[in-house]
């Protein structure tokens, strides 16, 4: 109807159409149907086998694990010596099948794209060669070349989706929280700080009457990389409700274990008119449990492929059902003072200290299952975390642990009277206060650590290697 009543864009409509229809084919759209058509693939020499009459490609373009052979005949090939390993190509042929009945492109135009310069011995992923993945995160730029990898990043892609899909299909707003904050107050000292690096810009800006420190002078306060999105996420579930974010976050910690990185993902949610911490914990056991159920029912081989590519000679494959069974049980949940006296049966546990990642895994193994840690003491939570009602030493803090990472996420019902609040808000945050102030409610909420589960959903050993790009201490490539 819309396009009808303008020629013009229904004219100009029909042509993006007819350019999307007549473009290449992704190799994981081809199929039986394709068989007698010419299509275009375009891809990367991924293997290649030389015969008599053809030269065999085995051709990747990303679009899954899966390869496509290509038979190029021997003059085509003779006439492109840089149509090796890792080449860039546009093939133009005839699918059809193969004696052993899988699928085949017989090449009839091909244009070399670019060629890959293996012969100069600096390439870093030879052919037929297996690496560690130590060695494959040395090389940060070329990691989509190996195939685990590709399979890793198409697992976190459809993660992704997952999650957007759940919360958007449960009533929450998706919230773009600032990277940029000038918000302290929760782990100082794990704080990256933003300044300008340009002197002469914050000479030009600073102050003729009253200096400012450097790290003060662009936005007139210090501000830093952001450590969660949290609290921005409470000032928009006011009035819109029920809202969430997902992004990176932030942390300055000397520390270089396989569940840490200085840079991650985060996905954060916040309700308004929360009642307990049953409330958030059901919330959370609902979105891990519904986000992997729609991953292993709609992306199962992409699932299988990324967790195959994990498989080493020490790590013995479990079954989908060993791997997920916790999906068919409820999620255990203990208090602060239960879990503290579980661990001190098994060994010393200092319960003043908190849980470290030992403890964690040792919950989870005592219950056979993820284990919800709730009522925590005071002083190891945060200001903004509301007093329970039948002990004031006490939070209504949630810590949530699963098998392989521990902690995997953490929440709160956020305390929700003016008067308790005012005495220990810190002097940058006197806005937070102003959220009581006007219309105020219960809201309570969690934070997920996106790539801790992809550890848990891919069997991911090193946090690193869940993305692309990792930072952590000494290391920023790229």
């Amino acid at each position: 109807m819309i396009l009808g009543s303008f020629p013009q864009l229904n004219h100009g409509a029909r042509r993006i159409c007819a350019r999307l229809k007549s473009g290449y084919t992704k190799i994981k759209d081809v199929n039986n149907s394709h068989v007698g058509n010419t299509i275009e693939v375009r891809g990367w020499v991924n293997n290649f086998r030389k015969q008599s009459k053809f030269v065999f490609l085995d051709l990747k373009d990303g679009s899954s694990n899966e390869h496509l052979q290509v038979l190029v005949d021997r003059e085509t090939h003779r006439q492109n010596p840089g149509l090796t390993y890792g080449a860039a190509v546009s093939i133009i042929g005839q699918i059809g099948t193969a004696p052993r009945g899988h699928l085949e492109l017989r090449a009839e135009k091909l244009r070399l794209n670019g060629t890959c310069a293996i012969e100069d011995k600096i390439y870093p992923f030879v052919r037929k060669q297996n690496h560690s993945l130590d060695y494959i995160r040395q090389h940060l730029h070329l990691r989509a070349h190996n195939s685990q990898f590709q399979a890793f990043f198409r697992a976190r892609h459809f993660a992704s989706l997952a999650f957007h899909r759940h919360f958007n299909d449960n009533g929450f707003v998706y919230i773009h929280t600032p990277i940029l904050t000038s918000n302290s107050c929760e782990g100082a000292g794990e704080l990256l700080s933003v300044v300008p690096h340009n002197d002469e810009l914050l000479q030009n800006m600073q102050s003729e009457t009253a200096t400012k420190p450097k790290d003060e002078i662009y936005f007139d306060r210090k501000t830093f990389l952001t450590l969660s999105g949290q609290m921005h996420l409470e000032a928009m579930c006011f009035r819109l409700g029920s809202v969430y974010n997902f992004g990176p976050v932030f942390r300055a910690e000397n520390c270089n274990s396989s569940i840490h990185m200085s840079e991650f993902y985060m996905i954060e949610a916040e309700e308004s008119f929360v009642e307990s911490v049953g409330d958030i914990t059901k919330r959370i056991e609902s979105t891990i449990k519904s986000v992997t159920k729609c991953l292993l029912d709609d992306n199962a081989k992409e699932v299988d492929e990324a967790y195959k590519a994990t498989f080493t000679e020490e790590k013995e494959a479990q079954s989908e059902e060993d791997r997920f069974k916790w999906l068919k049980t409820p999620f255990a949940t203990v208090t602060y003072a239960e879990a503290a006296e579980i661990l001190q049966q098994k060994y010393k546990f200092n319960a003043k200290d908190g849980l470290s990642k030992s403890d964690e895994l040792t919950l989870v193994k005592h219950f056979q299952k993820p284990v919800f840690v709730v009522n925590w003491p005071r002083e190891l939570k945060p200001f903004y975390m509301r007093t329970c009602k039948h002990d004031s030493k006490l939070v209504e803090a949630i810590d949530f642990l699963m098998p392989s990472v521990g902690e995997l996420a953490g929440g709160s019902v956020r305390e929700d009277s003016y008067e308790v609040l005012e005495p220990s808000v810190p002097h940058d945050l006197k806005w937070y206060l102003d959220l009581r102030k006007y219309g105020g409610c219960t809201t309570g909420g969690f934070g997920i650590g996106f790539d801790r589960y992809l550890q848990v959903l891919l069997g991911i050993s090193n946090i690193k290697d869940t993305i692309p790009f990792p930072r952590w201490p000494h290391h920023c490539q790229m």
